[in-house]
C-alpha cells in the first residue's frame, strides 16, 4: 500500500492485515498508526518526524529509509527483528552503538554517508554491507564484523587497506568502486574471498602477491590493469571487450587451469 501526500491516518485507517506500506509523499506522524502485522516498510522523502521506540511494528524485517536525520532516528527506534536495512539518504545521522538491531543482516547504507566507523556501531551478525557513493574513509582492524560476507564499496572510496584484520575472515565476495586505485597485499586479502571487482581507475599491477590465494572470479572494469600472474585457482576472469588481443593471449597463458574463462563486459 502506497500513501498519498494528503492521506489522514489514525490508529484505524490502514487494514490490520496490512504487509507492505510505502509512505511515499506522506508527512504527518505515523504514531500509533502501523498495524502490528507489516513486514515491509518504507519511509518516502517527504517522512522527517522522530521515529520514537515502539512506532515500527515488531514483525518488519524489511525497512527502508529514504531521509534520515539526527532527530528522526534515536536509540530503540529501529526494533530488534529487521533484517534487512536501507537508509538511501543519511544527511546528518550519525552511526552511535545500538541505534542499529544486531538483528540486521543486509545494510545499505546511502550516498550521503561518509562517517569513519567505530567500535560496536555495526551489528554484529551482519552478512552484507553495501556503503554508499561519496564514503571515503580508513576503516580499521577488527571493526566489520566478522560475520560479513558480502562487502561492496562506492564509487568514491580509494583509501589503502594495508592491515590484517580491515577485511574480516569469511569474506566471499569483496567489490570495490569506480575510484579505487591501491595498490593490494595477499596478506590483508582473506583467502575466503571467491568473487572480487577491481574498479574503473585501478592501475595497480594484477599478480598472486595481491590477489586472494583461492579466488575464483575477478571482474577489471578498467582498460589500464596489467595482468602479471593469476590464482591457479581463477575461474572467470571479466573484462572490457576492447583490450587488446596481446593482453587477451598473455592472460591465457598466465591461467594453466583448464576451467578458466575470458568474458567480455
Amino acid at each position: 500500500m502506497d500513501l498519498g501526500p494528503n492521506s489522514g491516518l489514525d490508529h484505524k485507517s490502514l487494514p490490520s492485515s496490512l504487509t507492505y506500506l510505502n509512505t511515499d509523499r506522506y508527512s504527518g506522524n505515523l504514531v500509533n498508526c502501523l498495524p502490528q502485522s507489516l513486514i515491509f516498510l518504507r519511509f518516502g522523502y517527504d517522512y522527517k518526524s522522530e521515529i520514537p521506540p515502539g512506532m515500527i511494528p515488531p514483525l518488519v524485517r524489511d525497512c527502508r529509509i529514504a531521509r534520515a536525520t539526527q532527530s528522526m532516528l534515536k536509540l530503540g527506534s529501529l526494533p530488534e527483528g529487521i533484517e534487512t536495512l536501507h537508509i538511501v539518504g543519511m544527511n546528518d545521522l550519525q552511526l552511535i552503538p545500538g541505534l542499529l538491531p544486531q538483528s540486521i543482516k543486509t545494510l545499505v547504507l546511502g550516498s550521503k554517508f561518509n562517517n569513519e566507523f567505530g567500535p560496536g556501531e555495526l551489528p554484529k551478525n551482519l552478512r552484507v554491507l553495501v556503503i554508499g557513493d561519496n564514503f571515503d574513509q580508513m576503516i580499521k582492524p577488527n571493526i566489520l564484523p566478522s560475520t560479513l560476507k558480502s562487502l561492496q564499496f562506492g564509487f568514491a572510496f580509494n583509501k589503502p587497506i594495508t592491515e590484517v584484520g580491515v577485511i574480516p575472515d569469511g569474506l566471499k565476495t569483496l567489490k570495490f568502486g569506480y575510484m579505487f586505485n591501491q595498490s593490494l597485499d595477499i596478506k590483508v586479502l582473506p583467502k575466503s574471498i571467491k568473487s572480487m571487482t577491481l574498479g574503473k581507475f585501478y592501475k595497480q599491477f594484477v599478480n598472486v602477491n595481491n590477489l586472494p590465494s583461492e579466488l575464483t572470479s575477478l571482474t577489471c572494469t578498467g582498460l589500464n590493469i596489467v595482468f602479471q600472474s593469476l590464482p591457479p585457482t581463477l575461474e572467470y576472469l571479466y573484462i572490457q571487450r576492447n583490450i587488446t588481443n596481446s593482453i587477451l593471449n598473455d592472460l591465457m597463458i598466465l591461467q594453466s587451469n583448464n576451467k578458466f574463462k575470458i568474458k567480455f563486459l
